[in-house]
């Protein structure tokens, strides 16, 4: 709140926070391999992975107006489509302090690989002509959506679903996603421990 109060021009603010897996283990979401956190005008950087959590998001109704409502079309990136409409709108800022604990369990729809994907190519075709006009290369974004649906699902102990996507990782080529690939083919599970999460995060 300081931090909106102090920066009237933001439209958003968030931070931080810890993520708490089903096996108690607790770690920040800027550890995760793909959140990386940016402030300013930050839609060229946000239509390529959703890295802000929700619940820690403030927003300056002022600025953002009639760009306050959700798509009901969505469920699962709902809060996503929306602050990429307000980035379209303002700039952003962030605080690098974690303020919210998020728990993972069985009902989250983070874990729904189905509705993820979905979902994130529907983003993409909301957002089509702003993609294009900014001349952001569509195809690295439905590359990299592909790459965190390997990781989630390869996360979840589900390797042969993981494999089923292979092919995409190969026509959508980026260096992560030739990594994943590899660490999939010849099963080199380290690829996605937590010692290389500083890689992928260079190469996102």
């Amino acid at each position: 709140m300081e931090l909106m109060l102090r920066k009237k021009n933001i439209i958003v603010c968030y931070s931080d926070s810890y993520k708490i897996l089903l096996n108690k283990t607790k770690f920040r979401y800027s550890e995760s391999w793909n959140y990386k956190f940016y402030r300013g005008e930050i839609f060229n950087n946000l239509i390529y992975t959703n890295f802000i959590n929700w619940q820690t998001v403030l927003i300056n109704k002022h600025i953002a107006k009639d760009s306050l409502f959700f798509n009901k079309k969505l469920n699962f990136a709902e809060d996503y489509d929306l602050l990429l409409k307000l980035s379209l709108k303002g700039r952003f800022d962030y605080l690098p302090h974690p303020l919210v604990y998020y728990r993972i369990h069985d009902n989250n729809m983070s874990r729904d690989v189905n509705l993820i994907l979905h979902e994130s190519l529907e983003i993409v075709r909301l957002y089509k002509d702003e993609i294009i006009k900014r001349k952001i290369d569509i195809d690295k974004i439905i590359g990299s959506i592909y790459g965190s649906i390997v990781i989630i699902l390869y996360n979840q102990n589900k390797k042969i679903k993981a494999r089923n996507y292979m092919h995409l990782l190969k026509r959508y080529k980026s260096i992560k996603n030739i990594i994943i690939y590899f660490a999939l083919k010849f099963n080199l599970s380290f690829i996605f421990s937590n010692k290389l999460k500083i890689l992928f995060k260079r190469i996102y």
